[in-house]
């Protein structure tokens, strides 16, 4: 670890986990600390799932959007998802704002049912 530049906290800390057999929990330990230090700079993370590969000036436009919704820095992760017809849905934290077709169709089935 002194090899490479580890402060004495960090040589201190992975000694205990070591030390406790908890080295299979390295990952988890990593997210948290990941989560935290986020957390502390004002940076959310968010999950971006749309039905088409968004174009940069999209990507720019969210997320601009989600950082004045929140107040926080966006860090976001873009994926695809076809099923949801078009739109996009987007997941910061427990908060979802699904702006999807699906989403729209389904809600438009449920009250077509409920009349």
């Amino acid at each position: 670890m002194a090899r490479l530049g580890a402060s004495r906290i960090v040589r201190n800390f992975l000694f205990v986990v070591v030390d406790n057999q908890r080295t299979h929990l390295v990952p988890e330990i990593l997210q948290s600390f990941e989560d935290v230090l986020r957390q502390r700079q004002g940076v959310a993370e968010a999950e971006v799932t749309s039905a088409a590969e968004l174009t940069a000036p999209q990507k720019t436009q969210i997320q601009q959007t989600l950082e004045r919704l929140t107040g926080r820095k966006i860090q976001a992760n873009y994926s695809l998802d076809a099923a949801l017809l078009g739109g996009a849905v987007v997941r910061i934290g427990d908060t979802i704002y699904d702006g999807s077709v699906r989403s729209r169709l389904n809600q438009m089935r449920a009250r077509l049912a409920a009349e």
